[in-house]
């Protein structure tokens, strides 16, 4: 198991994939099992395809999602705590 900020200072500017150990906040996860990680989202992605459907795992992108001096706003009607993802 790894804590999350040590994956981050790790690998910089890629996609990272963990499994979370049971009891972990699954919306502000510390800690897991690191699956995968590259550049490529894509690369990630087929090795959390390939895990059981009821492994319970968190993907981010450790880098910046917009280049310097552009901003995004997320509009919330429901105000739930569903993750958004962004397609550039």
């Amino acid at each position: 198991m790894i804590s999350l900020h040590e994956l981050t200072t790790r690998y910089p500017g890629e996609w990272i994939a963990v499994r979370l150990p049971e009891g972990e906040n699954r919306y502000n996860p510390q800690k897991g099992f690191l699956i995968a990680h590259h550049a490529e989202k894509t690369i990630v992605w087929e090795q959390v395809n390939q895990l059981p459907q009821e492994t319970d795992v968190y993907i981010f992108y450790n880098g910046p999602v917009t280049p310097k001096g552009f901003g995004i706003a997320f509009h919330d009607k429901e105000d739930t705590p569903v993750a958004a993802e962004m397609v550039v």
